[in-house]
């Protein structure tokens, strides 16, 4: 597993899968790293945690949405929710931007993920959080190894709980 992490975009590759977090600012450097690569991947799996700006922002900026050949994944958590699409394509209205969604070369396709599902032998998990909105966090694991991108999380602590808990024993410690 490798990771890149930029601001709010990570970008994660567990084999020649590439597994995408969120498309704020930091999406753009991150495509030109990507075009960069010879091979460049082809097959781009997005998840955004909620589509607050300055998660989707940089999205008309990344490049491999403008190539030909690419294939943007683009995950919604629940079954046919749309609705990160529909966002992504909207702030791309000619209204807001030069380039409309449907001028993109790259083909975006639009998947519900629906709690859990296998991607090329990599299981990526959806996990509510507490974050005005509404809020996803992703968890990637194989062989036994997981990363865990969760952000915008209100954590509700109760009075009886040790927090910031610095024996590594509570709830608060365990990822999904």
């Amino acid at each position: 597993m490798s990771t890149v992490a930029t601001r709010p975009a990570l970008k994660s590759g567990i084999d020649d899968t590439v597994f995408i977090c969120d498309a704020g600012s930091g999406i753009r450097e991150l495509g030109k790293d990507l075009l960069s690569r010879d091979p460049m991947p082809k097959d781009l799996h997005l998840f955004i945690t909620h589509t607050h700006w300055d998660h989707i922002q940089g999205f008309p900026f990344f490049n491999p949405a403008h190539i030909r050949d690419c294939r943007i994944h683009l995950y919604s958590a629940g079954d046919g929710d749309n609705s990160r699409y529909a966002l992504l394509s909207g702030q791309m209205s000619s209204a807001y931007f030069p380039v409309t969604f449907g001028d993109l070369q790259a083909e975006i396709i639009s998947k519900s993920l629906n709690g859990e599902k296998k991607i090329d032998g990599v299981k990526v998990k959806s996990v509510p959080t507490n974050h005005p909105g509404g809020c996803f966090g992703y968890t990637f694991e194989k062989g036994g190894k997981r990363i865990a991108y969760i952000t915008d999380n209100e954590l509700e602590i109760a009075d009886d709980v040790e927090f910031p808990d610095n024996g590594n024993t509570g709830q608060h410690r365990e990822a999904p």
